[in-house]
């Protein structure tokens, strides 16, 4: 009991010894504070402001059941989301020049452009998120904004259009012929009930495949979910993080500097000592 009591008073002296060192050497732990929270205020003001820059890329569908041709069912996908994110991707390994010519950008807006990331979105196969980092945020909204038009530039994609806009029109006209005949079309008997249910399933289908045809021939194969938020304050440096961190870690070093420093005193007062 007794050997137990004076190890905790040994205990609570070497805390007021550890107290006394930081007291004489305050000083050193406010100088090293100070240089660290400086450094930390130096590099949070004085590296670039970088702005996050996203969206969300929508590959319209153009569904096979509003089609009656097999060509065109076979037809259906213009392109999948692989496709578009390699295609997107490789923007990273163009030289400036290459992606002004692609995008049709000034060099001014591309510089300011850092490595564009692509996730695909839990759920949903016809989307693409799209997020890149920006030294100048209205140079980032150009450049997202720029990217649907880049790909749909693409020859073979510019192909399936083409393709898939004239398998449109062939299954228009077919269904325009049922739509003017259809007792004829579709060797329906003379039941007005049937007759007037299956044509309206045929105008519906037409319908569709008129609102298909208009995208396709506007270019709107692809188009993001929403606008292209500028986001008015940037992403990184984290001016108060990065602060906080260089405080914290200078009154760390400060207390650690101040230890040593003692140990080293001691340790040289015992040799002279001897």
């Amino acid at each position: 009991m007794e050997n137990q009591e004076n190890e905790y008073y040994q205990d609570e002296i070497d805390f007021y010894e550890l107290f006394l060192v930081i007291k004489e050497r305050w000083w050193i732990v406010v100088i090293v504070t100070l240089f660290s929270f400086g450094m930390a205020l130096t590099y949070a003001y004085l590296t670039p402001a970088v702005y996050r820059i996203s969206n969300i890329l929508v590959i319209n569908q153009f569904n096979a059941q509003y089609r009656i041709s097999n060509i065109a069912q076979g037809a259906q996908d213009i392109i999948s989301s692989a496709e578009i994110k390699e295609i997107i991707m490789n923007l990273n390994n163009l030289s400036m020049k290459q992606q002004e010519k692609e995008l049709g950008l000034d060099k001014t807006v591309i510089q300011n452009i850092l490595n564009i990331n692509i996730s695909p979105i839990q759920g949903a196969t016809n989307s693409l998120k799209i997020k890149f980092d920006a030294f100048d945020k209205e140079s980032g909204g150009y450049y997202m904004n720029a990217l649907p038009g880049y790909v749909n530039k693409k020859p073979y994609i510019i192909k399936r259009i083409k393709s898939l806009i004239k398998l449109t029109r062939k299954d228009m006209d077919d269904m325009k012929r049922i739509i003017d005949d259809p007792i004829g079309s579709l060797n329906l008997s003379g039941n007005s009930i049937i007759m007037s249910s299956e044509l309206f399933l045929i105008r519906e289908r037409y319908n569709q495949l008129k609102q298909n045809l208009d995208e396709l021939e506007s270019g709107q194969v692809f188009s993001f979910a929403d606008i292209t938020i500028i986001p008015e304050k940037p992403y990184k440096p984290k001016k108060m993080m990065i602060s906080m961190i260089g405080l914290v870690v200078g009154i760390i070093l400060g207390i650690f500097l101040s230890f040593f420093i003692e140990w080293q005193t001691n340790i040289r007062l015992k040799h002279e000592s001897q």
